[in-house]
């Protein structure tokens, strides 16, 4: 007659004691806390020496140059390893098009398009 073995107990985290042990797993350069007294997030530096906010743990904003223009890169990003790798969803604005991007957002009108929705 076989013998059980006793079940190991899960150990419960909280999110924010999961995001701390997620954080020290990253493998950025640096990090910077913003200028903005409430705004929570970080700028990080990758590892190409680009700035980058983290929208979620797949999803980043990247301000970048490539090939002399400046570029606000909103990509979704896949594991490789150990490793984070842009992936090919996501789309590049210039500066002139983050600039309108941001008006209309600033403007509200985005807010209210999605209030119609709800």
């Amino acid at each position: 007659m076989a013998t059980e073995e006793p079940k190991q107990k899960k150990i419960k985290r909280t999110s924010h004691e999961v995001e701390e042990e997620e954080e020290e797993e990253r493998t950025e350069v640096a990090t910077y806390p913003t200028d903005a007294p409430d705004f929570s997030s970080t700028i990080r530096i990758n590892e190409e020496g680009d700035s980058f906010f983290e929208l979620s743990k797949t999803r980043r904003v990247t301000v970048r140059q490539f090939k002399g223009t400046t570029l606000v890169d909103i990509r979704e990003y896949y594991e490789k390893g150990d490793k984070l790798m842009p992936g090919k969803k996501g789309i590049s604005l210039t500066l002139d098009q983050f600039n309108e991007f941001k008006d209309v957002i600033q403007s509200g009108l985005v807010d209210k398009a999605l209030k119609k929705l709800e």
